[in-house]
């Protein structure tokens, strides 16, 4: 048959256009391919015997087809012959990507467990509300699991499988994160998940929160589906080019007299990082002051010497990859890593260089800087930190108050339940939530000191369990002051029904986003590091929080005592050192690649760690808001921020109104209080005697008073419902 010379025809050409070392592989896969398919094509055709007719042989793939299919169906029967045929033909296609057999059984692997786990969740989301409408919703026994606290980043290095597997007798350099002879062109599986890393160590500041009760109103709340959130796609790694990277390395460092060897390589999602051993007597220093050099032997524009990597005695040199995998939040979310965290206020942030998802923990952290240039990748960074919250946690356990000057990087929450204001886009106002923050702080301490407790987890867990303590015995006539108070609007303490003793309620977490920190101390600088530092420095016993992110870290923004008060910093790509040692206290910033490449220095590390944010589009956004959202809308807190004519007139009468804003606010007061009085405007306005005058001047031009009348207050032209025509 002609099936067969074509077949190896088309593949010989294609070997001779570009022959590589990687052909020969190529043509052995694609022979066992061709062969498959001419024996199932054999039987699909009738299979005729070798001794039949020369035109029914080649209607049926000929000699070829014969050959590989009627000595399988003699051995196997024709289901038999077609199974293995199959079998076969999948192993030339393995053959010709050069993907392992590992990789193949590991995808499908993942894409049960997943479907798995899904199903899981289903099943026990299903159970829980079955409980919850029989009035029989069992709470959990807190002191039978230990608290999580997150991934905890300190200078301990990350044990993986192929740590355990590596021979010490070995003298080549270990290779993570690649397969072996892989093209560039091939591309992995899509749905890849990240290997699991050891259970991080609970601390004392992050407490499991149990589910809510029966008597909760959120208690039918359903959390948003992951789902909802996409996968990322994985660039494969080719080995052949990391060792031609390799030996050029060693190369560049013998030829400056550098007794240095490369003892692993490993391939993260964004850079690959070559660790170095260094020989005996040679300085540290001598690899460092190399950076140019070995940045042009491996022809790459950046690179990042870490010297030395914390624990290991080694040296990190971190290039960027030319193909970057795609990290989306969706993958961090389902890794075993953020399966393990309860907190509510557990967000995903990123993956790091050994391929493990990485979860903070607010709570622990308890503040957080987030700064970079334009198009690092702050706002989706943002975006996905308060997204996983509002992914993981109900609105009964963490609220937020979103401050985006901008206007166009947070207005995606609006109208979400998590939220306790819509989404804060003036300065302004934002200062007066700031303001609002710090009061509902010491309300809440105002509690916890009455009733004992010494932060909200404790007092949240007694308040679960029904074994708060008595108000009798410690304050009765402070415990009814507080009862009786308004406070924030948030669950606290209510009245009984009897008017006896107050019913005390868990309090949610609150999260403080402030999205640009530049448009608000440029408008009031002095209010707004005060409020900053004092939650900064109080806030956390008893459960707000803040993440701060600016684009601008100079030393009038990022002040020295917001920083001071702010340990925990996440820098994305900057312009210059300077501006990263603003941030981190040293450089290193200024050498990432952006779009999410991000340093992550946590309160109790020396060194930053490099990490790869995860990716979240707006599509993504919306559809966990909209979940949300159809379930129950918004249930705003009033009194955070002024709305409205109040609004207005703080606008107007405050330290930076201009004199448009005065004038404004001074035909609001003549008009509706009918007083054409400049001592009147001095008081209310707060302006001295000149200045009046000359705004009783300006109104007198625009026809609202009339002409002065000695020391009688001037007549009134304008009307009230003529100022609310013009305005």
């Amino acid at each position: 048959g002609l099936f067969a010379p074509i077949v190896l025809a088309t593949a010989g050409i294609c070997l001779l256009r570009e022959p590589t070392p990687a052909h020969g592989r190529v043509a052995v896969g694609a022979t066992v391919m061709a062969a498959s398919l001419g024996g199932l094509w054999h039987l699909a055709a009738g299979a005729p015997a070798f001794g039949a007719k020369p035109a029914a042989l080649h209607r049926a793939a000929g000699w070829l087809g014969a050959a590989m299919s009627l000595p399988l169906r003699d051995v196997a029967a024709t289901a038999g012959a077609v199974v293995l045929l199959l079998g076969l033909l999948a192993l030339g296609l393995l053959i010709t990507t050069a993907t392992p057999p590992r990789t193949v059984v590991r995808s499908v692997a993942d894409r049960m467990a997943a479907r798995s786990a899904r199903r899981e969740e289903r099943r026990e989301r299903r159970r829980l509300q079955a409980e919850e409408q029989a009035g029989t919703a069992a709470v959990d026994d807190p002191g039978a699991e230990g608290p999580s606290t997150g991934t905890v980043l300190d200078d301990e290095p990350v044990t993986t499988l192929l740590d355990e597997k590596e021979d010490p007798d070995a003298t080549g350099p270990i290779f993570e994160g690649v397969s072996d002879d892989v093209d560039e062109d091939v591309a992995l599986s899509d749905t890849q998940l990240i290997p699991s890393v050891p259970e991080s160590t609970p601390g004392d500041s992050a407490i499991k929160l149990d589910p809510p009760s029966g008597s909760d109103p959120w208690a039918d709340y359903e959390l948003p589906s992951l789902d909802l959130l996409r996968t990322g796609k994985s660039a494969p790694g080719n080995k052949r080019t990391l060792d031609q990277m390799t030996r050029a390395l060693e190369h560049t460092l013998q030829q400056f007299g550098v007794d240095a060897k490369v003892a692993r390589v490993s391939r993260g999602p964004t850079v690959t990082r070559f660790e170095l051993q260094l020989g005996d007597g040679v300085r540290v220093g001598a690899v460092t002051k190399l950076g140019d050099d070995i940045s042009y032997a491996l022809a790459t524009a950046e690179i990042r010497i870490v010297a030395p990597i914390p624990g290991k005695s080694a040296i990190g040199i971190e290039v960027p990859n030319r193909d970057r995998d795609l990290i989306t939040l969706g993958d961090v979310l389902r890794s075993p890593e953020a399966e393990a965290q309860r907190h509510p206020l557990a967000a995903a942030i990123g993956v790091d260089i050994s391929g493990s998802a990485v979860m903070v923990n607010l709570a622990a952290m308890p503040h957080l800087l987030i700064a970079g240039a334009t198009g690092s990748g702050k706002s989706v960074t943002m975006n996905g930190i308060v997204t996983s919250i509002i992914t993981r946690a109900t609105p009964a356990q963490v609220r937020m108050v979103l401050v985006d000057p901008k206007r166009v990087e947070l207005n995606h929450y609006d109208g979400a339940p998590h939220l306790l204001t819509p989404v804060v886009t003036d300065p302004k106002r934002a200062t007066e939530a700031l303001a609002w923050t710090v009061k509902e702080m010491e309300q809440r301490y105002e509690r916890l000191a009455l009733l004992g407790y010494r932060n909200i987890d404790t007092y949240n867990q007694a308040v679960r369990e029904g074994t708060i303590r008595s108000v009798e015995a410690l304050k009765q006539t402070r415990a009814e002051e507080l009862s009786a108070q308004r406070g924030s609007g948030l669950p606290g303490a209510q009245a009984a029904e009897g008017g006896s003793a107050p019913v005390w309620e868990p309090l949610p977490y609150i999260l403080f986003v402030i999205d640009e920190l530049a448009d608000l101390m440029m408008v009031a600088p002095r209010d707004v590091e005060s409020h900053i530092v004092r939650i900064a420095q109080m806030a956390r016993a008893v459960g707000i929080h803040l993440i701060v992110a600016t684009q601008r870290p100079s030393v009038d923004v990022v002040t020295g005592l917001i920083k001071a008060n702010i340990p925990s910093r996440v820098a994305l790509a900057m312009a210059t050192q300077a501006d990263s040692r603003t941030i981190l206290d040293q450089g290193g910033a200024e050498k990432l690649v952006g779009h999410g490449d991000m340093l992550f220095l946590p309160a109790n590390a020396s060194k930053p760690h490099r990490i790869q944010g995860c990716y979240i589009d707006e599509a993504e956004i919306f559809r966990i808001i909209e979940h949300c959202t159809t379930q129950r809308r918004a249930d705003y807190t009033p009194g955070i921020t002024r709305e409205g004519a109040q609004a207005a007139m703080a606008d107007m009468t405050g330290d930076d109104a201009s004199d448009e804003d005065l004038t404004r606010a001074a035909m609001e007061l003549v008009v509706r209080s009918g007083l054409g009085s400049t001592s009147m405007l001095q008081r209310k306005l707060k302006v001295g005697f000149a200045r009046a005058g000359r705004l009783m001047d300006e109104l007198e031009t625009m026809g609202v008073v009339g002409p002065s009348e000695g020391p009688k207050a001037r007549q009134v032209l304008m009307t009230v419902e003529e100022l609310e025509n013009r305005s």
